[in-house]
């Protein structure tokens, strides 16, 4: 049994050596292990580490010329890419990719974009930008593509796998979206349109100094601007798109266009049927949309603000303008006693401002208390209790009032007392001659006794109100053309030529870039339907606060009666240039000339 005892003692040892012997070798191992990872670790603390911080690319051809009407153009991608030494040691050198992932493709291959980007020594905490522009390959498919971008330093030092040398932008680019125009013909730089057709504007236009960016002289032109902007710079003659070949043209839609710093926005000369809806006229010097003998076209969905003029109308009727927001010094300027609509009957939908009604117009001022701010709304449907008077012809029936009135509570009208007089607004009557000008003013607006059936709206219903305004530099700038002298010879032969001489003065402070001039046999001074036309021509350029002189030739007419006649002359008979007087644009001969049989 002792024997057997020393036996069992002797393996309990054994065990117990064994056993010691393992836990100090996992120990020892352990502090290897461990040792080995602090190594490491120190290894990736000190190593260079350098990470994408922002990254985008967009599709450009801003850098191209003047791309004529009808070319495509190569699109090109610019890409922008950030990056940062956020390790403890210089970078030797790195590249730089750029790829694009196609939208829906994940399992296709990338495709590289452009040349790889190379640079080297970027210290450690240095951030540096890199901008590159590339031309897209042309046998990318249609449709939407991410940009994808890779920092690259393995040629240079051994990189950390901490995934921060990978960027994905979550701006998607489109190759193509920039000549592509939906059946259109894209349109990248000032242009002469002389045949009908869609045209879509793919890039804004800024800084021309051409007279007009568009000149459009076919029927049939749908022009959208895609939300782009024209700018120009005013010098007396500039229209950003003018519609004008002399003669009668139709069926025109301009959209989505913003337009900035002309004389004048759009021209419409002698136009029917157009569409003028979803533009911004900023900033215009003279007038954002001009109407001259036009009529039956649709103005909506516009905002004019800033300009000398919003909207002017010229011998023009029978034009629907609604849902426009005007905030200008003159927001409505009509010559003429022709009827024109300036509101649809009140309907359900998302107005100009926001609001959940369409009628009229908003009308503001620059200065604040604009009719539309200070209307009473008792009703609170949004739409002002009185209407909005340019001319006894041009009424807003439905002005619709701004967002601070529109808070929908509708307050009860007070009732006024019996036998009492109940006032309405009647602004103030222009002279005889006067064009009627609509502005704001605000609380401005003259408030006199009806004489008429009270709630009936007087036929001399007229707003001038900004009138009231004085400051120079905020006056709109009209031209003033003047017949200063007529000069001809005592005598001239039937069916023989006729020269004269005439000076021609411009005392406004708008140039005259172009205007008519007609010419009368008149024996009384006079100009009616008795006198004898001899004719007519165009004079161009006539600049602010010069005058000019200028030959003129004339046929005399072989029916012509042999007696004296003095010669007419009217400048600016259909205020092609708007005027805000025109009492001196007729003048006369001081002698007369004997017509007689030679």
């Amino acid at each position: 049994m002792e024997k057997y005892s020393i036996l069992g003692d002797k393996r309990k040892k054994s065990f117990v050596f064994t056993i010691l012997f393992l836990f100090f070798s996992c120990l020892i191992v352990s502090g290897g292990v461990s040792a080995d990872n602090q190594t490491v670790q120190d290894n990736q603390t000190d190593a260079v580490d350098i990470t994408i911080i922002n990254a985008s690319a967009i599709l450009d051809i801003s850098n191209l010329d003047d791309i004529p009407l009808g070319t495509i153009p190569e699109e090109n991608l610019m890409v922008t890419i950030t990056v940062k030494n956020i390790g403890k040691h210089e970078a030797p050198g790195y590249k730089l990719k750029a790829y694009l992932i196609k939208d829906g493709g994940e399992d296709e291959i990338d495709t590289q974009i452009g040349s790889d980007i190379k640079d080297t020594h970027l210290a450690a905490g240095e951030t540096r930008t890199y901008i590159k522009t590339w031309p897209l390959p042309p046998f990318l498919k249609r449709g939407q593509y991410q940009p994808k971008f890779v920092l690259d330093g393995s040629d240079y030092f051994e990189e950390i796998e901490t995934g921060n040398n990978k960027f994905i932008s979550d701006n998607n680019v489109t190759p193509g979206s920039l000549i592509w125009a939906d059946g259109g013909v894209p349109v990248y730089s000032p242009a002469e349109i002389t045949e009908p057709g869609h045209y879509v504007l793919k890039r804004d236009i800024t800084g021309t100094k051409k007279t007009g960016a568009f000149e459009i002289k076919s029927s049939g032109v749908t022009l959208d601007g895609e939300g782009h902007k024209i700018s120009g710079i005013p010098t007396g003659f500039t229209n950003a798109i003018s519609i004008n070949s002399g003669k009668a043209l139709e069926d025109f839609t301009l959209k989505n266009i913003i337009i900035e710093d002309y004389d004048v926005g759009i021209e419409l000369y002698k136009v029917n049927n157009a569409k003028i809806e979803g533009c911004k006229f900023i900033n215009l010097k003279n007038m954002g949309l001009r109407l001259d003998q036009s009529q039956n076209n649709e103005i909506t969905d516009n905002i004019f603000e800033g300009n000398g003029i919003g909207i002017g109308i010229f011998q023009s009727k029978d034009n629907l303008i609604f849902n426009n927001l005007f905030k200008n010094q003159f927001n409505a300027v009509v010559s003429e006693e022709k009827k024109n609509r300036w509101n649809v009957d009140p309907k359900p939908g998302t107005n100009i401002i926001g609001g959940n009604i369409i009628a009229g117009n908003i009308w503001l001022n620059p200065a604040g208390g604009g009719f539309s701010e200070t209307a009473t709304d008792y009703t609170g449907d949004g739409i002002a209790d009185a209407p909005y008077a340019i001319n006894s012809a041009n009424i807003d029936l439905y002005p619709i009032l701004s967002s601070s009135q529109t808070s929908g509570s509708a307050q009860n009208p007070p009732v006024p007392e019996l036998n009492e007089t109940i006032n309405i607004p009647v602004p103030i009557e222009p002279e005889m001659n006067e064009p009627q000008v609509s502005g704001d003013t605000g609380t401005q607006n003259a408030t006199t006794e009806n004489e008429k059936n009270p709630g009936e709206i007087p036929d001399n219903l007229t707003d001038v109100t900004s009138r009231d305004i004085t400051s120079e530099d905020k006056k709109p700038q009209f031209a003033d053309i003047s017949v200063k002298t007529v000069t001809l010879p005592d005598s001239g032969c039937t069916g023989g030529e006729l020269a004269f001489i005439i000076t021609l003065e411009n005392s406004g402070d708008y140039n005259a870039d172009s205007f008519l001039m007609l010419y009368y046999l008149s024996e009384d001074q006079k100009i009616d339907s008795k006198d004898i036309s001899l004719g007519e021509d165009v004079v161009k350029n006539l600049p602010s606060q010069k005058d000019e002189t200028y030959n003129k030739t004339v046929k005399i007419p072989v029916s012509t009666g042999e007696k004296k006649y003095y010669l007419g002359v009217v400048a600016n008979p259909g205020n092609e240039i708007f005027e805000n007087k025109k009492e001196n644009n007729t003048g006369f001969s001081t002698n007369r000339i004997l017509i007689r049989s030679c």
